[in-house]
């Protein structure tokens, strides 16, 4: 009797968490009767006149945040409007959605912009925005005509490690796909830039991480995508695919080899089964890794 109570409790206490949340979202909405008390003001765009802000709960940030904390209820209190001059207003908004919890379509931010909410995210020591601009950086897609510009946004940003680096993976992992992990195919695409000391550091570090970043499905330095399976690539937990007419068209992902020598393996499938005896065959089963 005494644990159906306390699952019921911890039950009503996760719903009511919830419901929290969703109301914290509805307080920044035109109909909330919940006033505002605190407004950010930025810089004017030239040639506006109309002065650009966000409102905002000194409570509800405060929660989100100790640096808002100290501002609005510390020894050395912040007024009710502040200027703020080292952020845009859509990245500090984009910050209040967060903490809010508003929903939000990430993908469309670029990386630019996402590093300007991964500086307010340290700025105001918000982790869980941090971690999410991280895996938003990790769905970034660039071209390689972008990866120089896109790694130098990264080297601007080495201060931030963790979101530097980030953008680093995004830039290799373009150069990796677009030229199959070759070297050779990377210095001569990139033998034509202006040869600056800044453009020195940022190849360097690229052909540094070309040859330590592995793929995340066969975790090789030189992905295998496409290529066929055998039984020295077998790599457990990589995602594969059937060659028509021959594989068993379910597979999903290796699990072991079977046999000595191995000539057959066991895989999990689509639908979550497993399936042994599987042909180890180059031609019968290839890596899928994009």
């Amino acid at each position: 009797q005494a644990y159906n109570c306390l699952i019921h409790f911890y039950k009503r206490k996760i719903y009511l968490s919830m419901m929290a949340m969703l109301n914290v979202a509805k307080c920044l909405d035109s109909s909330s009767i919940i006033p505002t008390d605190v407004r950010f003001v930025f810089n004017n765009e030239i040639g506006s006149e109309m002065k650009k802000e966000v409102k905002a709960h000194k409570f509800v940030l405060a929660l989100a945040s100790n640096v808002f904390e100290k501002e609005f209820y510390g020894t050395l209190k912040e007024k009710d409007e502040i200027k703020i001059v080292d952020a845009s207003q859509e990245a500090f908004q984009t910050m209040i959605y967060f903490i809010y919890n508003k929903h939000m379509d990430w993908s469309k931010f670029d990386i630019s912009f996402l590093s300007s909410l991964y500086y307010l995210s340290d700025y105001y020591d918000i982790q869980d925005l941090k971690v999410k601009v991280l895996s938003s950086i990790s769905d970034q897609k660039v071209s390689k005509e972008d990866v120089l510009g896109v790694a130098n946004l990264a080297e601007v940003h080495n201060l931030f490690p963790p979101f530097s680096e980030a953008i680093y993976d995004v830039a290799v992992l373009c150069l990796k796909t677009e030229f199959g992990g070759s070297f050779e195919a990377v210095v001569d695409f990139f033998s034509e830039t202006e040869p600056t000391e800044n453009n020195a550091v940022i190849l360097h570090k690229i052909m540094a991480r070309m040859k330590a970043l592995k793929c995340k499905n066969c975790k090789q330095s030189s992905c295998l995508d496409g290529k066929g399976l055998t039984s020295d690539n077998f790599v457990p937990g990589a995602r594969v695919t059937w060659v028509e007419g021959k594989g068993h068209s379910m597979i999903d992902r290796l699990i072991a080899t079977q046999g000595e020598p191995a000539k057959a393996f066991l895989a999990s499938l689509i639908d979550g089964s497993t399936c042994g005896r599987l042909t180890l065959k180059p031609n019968y089963y290839k890596y899928k890794c994009s």
